[in-house]
Formats: C-alpha cells, sequence, structure tokens
C-alpha cells in the first residue's frame, strides 16, 4: 500500500465514482458544481498518475485509499 497523495474529502468522490455516481450525480451530494468536480477530478488524475478516472478509481481501490 503506497501512501495516499489525495486528500479527504477528496477521497470521497473516488468513492461515489465507485459506487457508479456521474459528476453531476456528485456535484449534487457535495454542493458543488459539475465544474468543481471535474476540476477535482483531473487534480486527482495528476497528482496519482491515473490515465483517466476509472483508472483512479481502481489505483484508489488497489493501494486500499478506499474500500
Amino acid at each position: 500500500m503506497s501512501t495516499c497523495p489525495i486528500k479527504e474529502h477528496e477521497l470521497e468522490t473516488v468513492r461515489l465514482m465507485a459506487d457508479g455516481k456521474t459528476a453531476d450525480e456528485i456535484a449534487k451530494i457535495a454542493g458543488l458544481t459539475k465544474w468543481a468536480i471535474q476540476r477535482r477530478i483531473g487534480r486527482m488524475l495528476v497528482e496519482t498518475g491515473a490515465v483517466n478516472s476509472t483508472d483512479l478509481v481502481a489505483i484508489s481501490l488497489r493501494n486500499k485509499w478506499v474500500q
């Protein structure tokens, strides 16, 4: 398990993505705009080296950053 480069509030976004939620749905749950969620996902892609959101979820699960 590697050190998690993602902040706790960002991990909640990954958890919701793992549950199959869309950016629109996550934005409503988080009380943010879709654009803010998309930026958050983009930052997490860079921080983790993931190539897309599916890869981001897979990396997060594999490293046990989310369950």
